[in-house]
């Protein structure tokens, strides 16, 4: 089937099996791959995009219920005034690690103080 979606402010259109989660989606057709598969199970957050404003986890989210929700990754935080913000602070509390799972610590903190 094809769904349409709204991700990053832009309107695409993808096919998707009934099964195709949201973080398919956007890694494997879209080429957004700042959102990583960690468990796949609702549980780790590597994968996190912002829906409707708010954190969720897109390996538990069914593409094809997503039509008319704005999604956001984290590559639509990586300019701006906002972005450099997030750096310092994350760079300064020391909350960095290997890296893997910031960019869904990024999101959850964008989504709490939205």
């Amino acid at each position: 089937m094809i769904v349409s979606l709204m991700v990053n402010e832009n309107p695409v259109s993808v096919e998707v099996e009934s099964n195709t989660t949201l973080l398919q989606v956007l890694r494997e057709q879209l080429g957004l791959t700042g959102s990583k598969f960690g468990c796949g199970t609702n549980d780790c957050g590597a994968c996190k995009v912002l829906v409707n404003e708010d954190a969720k986890n897109s390996c538990v989210l069914l593409a094809k219920n997503m039509v008319g929700k704005p999604i956001y990754t984290i590559e639509f935080f990586l300019v701006g005034i906002r972005y450099t913000l997030y750096k310092k602070a994350f760079l300064e509390a020391g909350a960095i690690q290997c890296g893997y799972c910031t960019p869904g610590m990024v999101i959850t903190t964008i989504a709490i103080i939205k």
